[in-house]
């Protein structure tokens, strides 16, 4: 087939509307439905990015476009548990293709409303019947089974597009497109991106592991694809934040940053608790999410509209539980409780468990090297409470660690002390490598100045948990249960 007539253009105004090839035959077959000139616009641009994703990647690959730009990209990462419950798929074995179309699809529910979907793959029977439950426009994959074909044959009341794309079809080099009667002639985006593309690392890190090399291909590819200006964000083997076709960059990083706030909250244990009655449907659901997660919550839990998709009125959201924080700290001096009282005095509410103190690292760190362990120890409140709460003990004997924080109690006979004791065993430790730190009228000698003294007398090295050491950062992220991808680090000195 040579043409074939279109319902209209891009407005149901603009009739009459056609595609045709000047050259050969069409290289798509029409299965089911009639297809638009948005739909085909949508078919062939989601076609050539699965394509590419898949090229690039080695992996079942699925869009999700909406007017022109995707909506949603992904590739056939497994799932983790938590994702499962996000996407609505808990305990459901999946192919890599539907993996690859749930992925894409749960990116920015929203937005993928009515879209048009590509596969890179041959659509199986369960892929099928996920679609078969979305608002959908169309589809384009290179094959459909049997079964797969009889169900998206029965969407929408029979009319849902189906389209098969020739896996062999090359475009010709130049394209041409006309406005106002011009027509304007192009080389055609032929540009390969690959992981040839990422060898030019111009950060000082130079080692970019396989994970983050795939998701900045999917990124790349993705926008190769999306309307200008355009920024994605992209994750665990999917496009989270896509921001399309805004004139300004600022407010295109914006709305592609929000969309990705959005996806990160949806995994938010107070929305995956979200009391939803039965029988509502998956569009009331994903606005109800939409607008549970945004500014404007009020608007449904501040009116009787909650009744609506609800059994019981939830709890808000809060700004607070929408982006989790922890104040790290070196000083050890300080508990929570004192530090949370400090910032209480400045006006600031910062509940206990916002902080974390080089004094709660070491205590952590030595009850994971040697639970039920013993010190000598040298500081203030912070480290001496967190030590007995990790179920450490104090010995001024024969302990096995002498333990060194800030502390206006250090002189020379805990000093004398401390040397003695590592010189007769105990290994040493300091809670922080600070040298020094501000205080009301000067400066103060820090941890590291004062475990210098037991060094120098001993020949023993101290180790020190605070920062910079990684495992403070590491303990820090565990608590706010993320990766260090996903957090953003605001300090005063690069040294620490």
């Amino acid at each position: 087939m040579k043409e074939l007539e279109l319902k209209y253009g891009c407005n149901p105004n603009q009739k009459p509307a056609r595609v045709f090839m000047k050259e050969g035959e069409l290289p798509f077959t029409v299965l089911n439905g009639k297809p638009g000139y948005i739909n085909l616009l949508d078919a062939m641009n989601s076609w050539q990015l699965v394509q590419e994703l898949k090229e690039a990647t080695g992996l079942p690959a699925a869009a999700s476009f909406k007017h022109v730009s995707p909506a949603g990209a992904a590739v056939a990462a497994p799932l983790s548990d938590l994702l499962q419950k996000v996407y609505f798929v808990e305990g459901v074995e999946l192919s890599p293709i539907a993996t690859a179309y749930i992925r894409a699809r749960g990116a920015d529910r929203m937005s993928s409303y009515g879209d048009f979907v590509a596969l890179s793959d041959e659509c199986d029977a369960q892929t099928a019947s996920f679609l078969a439950r979305e608002v959908s426009d169309g589809i384009i994959a290179p094959s459909y089974s049997p079964e797969a074909l009889e169900i998206l044959k029965g969407k929408r009341k029979g009319t849902y597009l189906v389209l098969q794309m020739d896996k062999a079809y090359e475009p010709a080099e130049l394209e041409q497109k006309e406005v106002f009667g011009i027509t304007f002639e192009q080389k055609r985006n032929t540009v390969k991106l690959d992981e040839e593309c990422l060898k030019d690392i111009p950060t000082q890190n130079k080692v970019i592991d396989e994970a983050a090399k795939r998701d900045l291909l999917i990124a790349l590819i993705t926008l190769k694809y999306t309307q200008s200006n355009s920024v994605c964000y992209a994750k665990d083997g999917q496009a989270i934040g896509i921001g399309a076709g805004q004139q300004s960059r600022v407010h295109c990083t914006r709305l592609a940053g929000n969309k990705a706030d959005v996806w990160h909250l949806r995994q938010h244990p107070k929305v995956l608790a979200l009391p939803f009655k039965a029988e509502v449907r998956r569009p009331d659901r994903d606005n109800a999410i939409d607008v549970y997660i945004s500014e404007e919550w009020e608007d449904l839990l501040e009116t009787d509209d909650w009744k609506r998709v609800f059994t019981e009125k939830p709890e808000p959201l809060t700004r607070e539980e929408k982006k989790e924080y922890l104040f790290l700290t070196n000083n050890s001096g300080y508990t929570p409780r004192e530090l949370n009282q400090k910032l209480a005095r400045m006006g600031l509410d910062v509940p206990e468990e916002h902080f974390y103190t080089s004094a709660l690292a070491t205590a952590a760190f030595l009850k994971e090297q040697a639970p039920g362990c013993s010190v000598f120890a040298i500081g203030e409140a912070g480290l001496l409470n967190a030590l007995y709460d990790a179920g450490i003990t104090m010995n001024d004997v024969n302990p096995d660690y002498v333990v060194v924080g800030e502390g206006r109690s250090y002189s020379l006979d805990t000093l004398t002390k401390a040397t003695n004791l590592v010189l007769g065993g105990a290994r040493l430790i300091g809670a922080n490598s600070d040298v020094s730190g501000p205080i009301e009228n000067g400066i103060a000698p820090g941890c590291r100045a004062l475990v210098a003294p037991i060094e120098m007398a001993t020949g023993k090295q101290a180790y020190f948990c605070g920062k910079p050491n990684p495992l403070m950062m590491r303990t820090g992220l565990k608590r706010l249960g993320c990766h260090s991808a996903e957090a953003v680090m605001v300090g005063d000195r690069m040294d620490t």
